[in-house]
């Protein structure tokens, strides 16, 4: 089946957030309108749950009552920052297990369906579209390997990171302070994240009988 997401700047569907969504889920909504408006000259809107009434479809982000009660996001045995985009129907759904997920499935549906690329952190490439068409049923999971990702450049990197390229890049690290609209801090504490034999191997306990150690 083939849902029409867009056509010709005008669409059907509206996002949808939980009431009272962090300021991270209120983000990823906004990202998620503003590149769409962007590609396709289209506003999606952006609706609390409570506020849905009639019969729009929507893409739904993280665990509104509607995404409750159409799947078990226990079943896809998602990691810390894994996601899951799943169609029902004409209706979407991104969800994960921490509101980070949430924000990097935006940015996964915006690369896979508007062909949308985060190149560097000035420079973004957008395609113009006049119409996207999706074909459903979607069911797209994603694990990353690893919870910490990044590769030590500035723009990913401690005080000179910018937060929105690291979180459309999926990149994480410790030692970076990421703030709660990007997903908060990485779910590892930074001691002893590089430098660690010490912390395995402490000399304490291994220096007298092991001092090749």
């Amino acid at each position: 089946m083939i849902s029409k997401l867009i056509d010709c700047g005008k669409s059907e569907y509206k996002i949808i957030i939980p009431s009272n969504s962090s300021e991270c889920i209120r983000f990823a909504a906004q990202e998620l309108n503003d590149f769409v408006k962007k590609s396709s000259n289209t506003n999606l809107c952006i609706s609390d749950e409570a506020e849905c009434v009639g019969n729009n479809k929507f893409i739904s982000l993280y665990k509104t009552e509607l995404c409750k009660t159409t799947f078990d996001i226990g079943n896809y045995k998602l990691h810390n920052d894994g996601y899951l985009i799943k169609s029902s129907g004409d209706n979407i759904f991104i969800d994960s297990n921490s509101e980070r997920g949430v924000l990097y499935g935006v940015y996964e549906f915006l690369e896979r369906f508007f062909g949308i690329k985060f190149l560097t952190e000035k420079e973004t490439y957008i395609p113009k579209l006049y119409s996207v068409n999706i074909e459903t049923p979607i069911e797209i999971i994603d694990n990353p390997s690893f919870d910490l990702r990044t590769y030590i450049n500035g723009d990913v990197f401690q005080t000179t990171a910018d937060m929105d390229f690291m979180a459309r890049t999926r990149s994480l690290d410790a030692l970076t302070k990421i703030d709660k609209k990007h997903g908060g801090g990485a779910p590892i504490s930074n001691r002893n994240c590089v430098h660690n034999f010490h912390c395995y191997v402490p000399y304490k306990v291994y220096l007298n009988e092991h001092p090749e150690f």
